[in-house]
């Protein structure tokens, strides 16, 4: 009972659950969005917020919050939204969202929204940033369904920490996913990020520019149309700014000029589908310096929203031309101690298939794509004068871990899947729509992820011999001539592979990473970024900096490099490309 009422336990320590429900529907003869379910638990709260321009757009506002303006460690929020037909609500927060240290009872905040957009409804997420304080660690799960011609635009900021105390990018773990279904109900996309600072860096610091803001951007349905047409006209206008691109990037759009940043920002846009019944959505990557520019962008793309909300997102947060002088911090967090993984053994006939596996001249296409070394070259976030080896040591660590973050699991469950003990109701099919869904949001690497996976799936039967596997040989099949709309990634392939020839599953996760930092280090031999002896020493000297751990978790799959995805996005814009992503 104790538990039950006050959320506490001898076991677990002080947990506070807060619990929100809010529903929007549209009534009446002026057909006015009103707020017809309101409910809270503290220490969840929601505050709405209806003002006269609302009132004239017919929209509803409300801000999500919190008694004490942040969460503490153990905190839970749960959200339930829902927006009927037609409707429009305005979701945001009163100022940003602080995340305090975590206790000594390890417990990380929690906030969970579910949130579903009735045909022709548009929902508006638009927070502040989230500031996570030094030792703090917060859990982000959100899950949005929209029907038929609903719309959503989802706006996720979070900050590097107190910057002017000194903590920067030195909290524990931020875990952000978020899953859109379509009208259909099946998973079109995910949107996940994973930050871990103080055991991976982040690395948004490349081309010697220190970056304190990450943010994320979705815009779909045809209510949000006008917005993601400005979110790829602005990556389009800060990629020319920042390399040579090809027509029709190379367009001026002289609302966008008119925008004044005062440190460096980075942006990535991507076309991704929405599943039947549903237009291609926009997904948008930002990496800026500061938090200013941040807001002054995201509020120059929502600026077409202040039809339907009665005013523009961000809006109130700007209240000058210039920008404040930026306060001097400590620095990155160092690179920690990371322990080797302990060898497995390894017979003489599977050192043999491990050799040939991994071998650079197996025509897997792996030559033909740059894991995104070379947009990150040409957008100047390796300087050719200085220390561009240090910085492409950075980089390709930064590349590795968030490559093996995303795809391992994938891998794992693979090899499971075809080696005897399958997770249950998961099979090779199942795992290439789930990677499919966390890959579409950058397009050059699901493109090169699909076409490395077919190359690979057509070698597999000459490569197994007499090893055949009838479910793993229908899936290459399948893949190879593109039946039943079967995604196959390189890495469950791979995974795959490993474990119909009987190979051990840490074996195959520790080759999978040497691939991609060899391939990696290949595009930059071939850039002319460092020579090929040294990129020999620079090999071992990556693989000496991952902690290659083998992981079967892929709920939490996620990318942790957000300048390089940003940079990777805007790949297709480049004007020349030696690689084809």
């Amino acid at each position: 009972q104790l538990f039950q009422v006050y959320g506490f336990s001898m076991v677990s320590g002080y947990v506070r659950r807060g619990v929100a429900v809010l529903t929007a529907e549209v009534v009446g003869p002026k057909q006015r969005t009103v707020l017809t379910r309101l409910a809270c638990r503290q220490p969840a709260r929601l505050l709405p917020m209806q003002t006269s321009d609302a009132e004239r757009a017919r929209c509803a506002s409300c801000a999500l919050a919190g008694y004490g303006g942040g969460f503490l460690g153990g905190d839970e929020f749960d959200f339930e939204v829902v927006v009927g037909a037609e409707a429009a609500l305005s979701l945001t927060t009163q100022s940003s969202t602080k995340v305090y240290c975590t206790k000594r009872d390890g417990f990380v905040s929690r906030q969970k929204l579910q949130a579903s957009v009735g045909s022709g409804g548009l929902l508006v997420l638009s927070p502040d940033p989230v500031v996570l304080y030094a030792d703090a660690g917060h859990v982000q799960e959100q899950t949005f369904r929209l029907g038929r011609d609903a719309s959503i635009v989802v706006v996720d900021i979070v900050g590097s920490g107190r910057v002017a105390r000194g903590e920067r990018w030195n909290f524990k773990s931020y875990h952000s996913r978020s899953e859109y279904f379509g009208p259909d109900m099946e998973l079109a996309f995910v949107d996940a990020l994973v930050l871990e600072p103080t055991r991976n860096p982040c690395e948004v610091d490349l081309g010697g520019v220190q970056r304190d803001v990450v943010a994320s951007i979705v815009a779909a349905g045809p209510r949000a149309s006008a917005v993601a047409d400005r979110l790829r006209a602005a990556a389009a206008r800060l990629a020319a700014s920042q390399g040579s691109v090809r027509q029709p990037y190379d367009q001026p759009e002289e609302a966008f000029d008119s925008l004044q940043f005062s440190g460096d920002v980075r942006m990535g846009v991507a076309d991704v589908p929405a599943g039947r019944g549903c237009k291609s959505n926009v997904v948008a990557r930002v990496v800026a310096a500061c938090s200013e520019d941040v807001t002054h962008l995201v509020r120059w793309c929502l600026t077409p929203l202040e039809s339907s909300l009665g005013t523009v997102p961000y809006a109130d947060r700007i209240h000058g031309t210039t920008h404040a002088k930026r306060a001097n911090s400590l620095g990155a967090t160092p690179v920690l101690h990371r322990p080797k993984s302990r060898p497995v053994l390894i017979s003489s006939h599977d050192r043999l298939r491990l050799m040939q596996l991994t071998d650079a001249t197996l025509p897997t296409g792996g030559f033909a794509h740059s894991g995104g070394v070379e947009a990150a070259f040409q957008f100047g976030l390796l300087r050719v004068k200085g220390n561009t080896e240090g910085e492409l040591l950075t980089l390709l660590s930064a590349l590795a871990t968030s490559h093996a973050r995303l795809h391992v699991p994938f891998a794992a469950t693979a090899h499971a899947c075809v080696s005897g003990a399958p997770p249950d109701g998961e099979d090779l099919a199942s795992l290439g729509r789930r990677l499919q869904a966390l890959l579409v949001v950058n397009p050059a690497a699901c493109r090169a992820s699909e076409l490395q996976g077919r190359a690979l799936a057509r070698l597999a039967v000459p490569l197994l011999c007499g090893n055949q596997h009838a479910v793993f040989t229908s899936f290459c099949h399948d893949i190879v001539f593109s039946k039943h709309g079967a995604h196959g990634h390189a890495a469950i392939i791979f995974g795959a592979l490993f474990g119909v020839l009987g190979l051990e599953p840490q074996v195959m996760v520790e080759a999978f990473v040497h691939m991609t930092v060899r391939d990696a280090l290949s595009a930059a031999v071939r850039l002319n970024l460092v020579g090929p002896l040294r990129a020999v020493a620079l090999h071992a000297k990556v693989m000496e900096t991952q902690d290659i751990v083998l992981s079967y978790d892929f709920a939490w799959a996620a990318g942790t490099a957000p300048l390089l995805e940003a940079s990777h996005m805007c790949h297709v814009m480049l004007r020349s490309r030696l690689f084809q992503t």
